[in-house]
């Protein structure tokens, strides 16, 4: 224990520190040091929204800037950082509706919008009835989300896709280009999320214009992005009542010591679900009005809750 009362952990186990005056008054505390990843200690915090912890992951949403900051810490990514997807060629549905079906599920986002393997490839009929009337064909010929794997599935790969990220088999965010496939199955990736850009990589801002670039760093939007801190430590950036730029994510996530940032689809998809400890149910945190996507990105606990 230093001077300042900073407590510097040696090794796994079980402590009793005591604190005395010169009156010999005393006060003592437990402290109990495993050797897991710690929970990361963020500098840039703001106003508490939400909080759940248990022995397998810890939430936090804070509210500042603009934006509701979910700071998650789980003790096994590899298990607990998940896809659900709305159905293939089925319908699509709101996060709320996907996640409250979740055994499990703490915190999640949407994730790629349209662009999943809910919609055909060029040419092929709209037999699953998912895309609108108004849109026309414009979503029938786009070349995203052309490659789409789900728990390990693969419903499309047609070659060609826009920039995505997957959730490697130790749970970490891997950034791939288009047309990469190949190196995605070589990782032994399971899931697979479209759209982007990224903004952050290896804790510098990502500007390469590669695949289809969906928005310029400046333009403004209702946005929906992940980050990784560091191998059990992730942040979610969903935006509150405001519209933010991809700079504005990139500034946020720099003081939140982020190493990786990827932007989803924004506007009416923006969505921050989180599951109440107390009564078990799950709301949207945010003012989105929870447009229907096709899939989400959501952290669980590993108790049955």
């Amino acid at each position: 224990v230093s001077n300042q009362g900073r407590i510097q952990p040696i090794s796994a186990g079980e402590v009793i520190i005591t604190a005395s005056t010169e009156n010999k008054t005393t006060a003592t505390c437990k402290v109990k040091i495993t050797t897991g990843k710690p929970i990361h200690q963020y500098s840039y915090s703001g106003n508490k929204v939400e909080e759940y912890k248990d022995d397998s992951i810890y939430v936090r949403i804070e509210r500042k800037d603009g934006y509701d900051i979910s700071k998650i810490w789980v003790k096994d990514p590899g298990n607990q950082v998940k896809k659900v997807e709305a159905g293939f060629r089925t319908s699509l549905k709101s996060v709320k509706t996907m996640l409250n079906g979740e055994k499990g599920a703490i915190v999640g986002c949407n994730g790629s919008g349209f662009l999943s393997s809910s919609f055909p490839p060029d040419g092929a009929s709209d037999s699953g009835g998912l895309i609108r009337k108004k849109e026309g064909s414009s979503y029938k010929n786009t070349p995203e989300g052309y490659i789409v794997i789900t728990n390990g599935v693969t419903h499309r790969n047609f070659g060609t896709s826009n920039v995505m990220i997957g959730i490697l088999p130790n749970g970490s965010l891997k950034y791939y280009e288009a047309t990469a496939y190949e190196t995605v199955i070589a990782d032994g990736v399971k899931n697979t999320f479209t759209f982007g850009p990224l903004i952050m990589q290896n804790g510098e801002k990502y500007t390469q214009k590669v695949g289809r670039l969906r928005k310029t760093f400046t333009q403004t939007r209702y946005q929906s992005i992940v980050g990784q801190v560091d191998e059990n430590n992730f942040i979610l950036l969903t935006t509150h009542k405001t519209k933010k730029s991809l700079n504005n994510a990139y500034d946020v996530a720099k003081k939140l010591d982020c190493k990786f940032l990827f932007n989803f689809d924004g506007g009416g998809s923006a969505t921050l679900w989180y599951r109440d400890k107390i009564t078990g149910d799950g709301r949207v945190v945010n003012d989105a009005y929870g447009r229907s996507v096709a899939d989400a990105l959501y952290f669980k606990s590993l108790k049955d809750n």
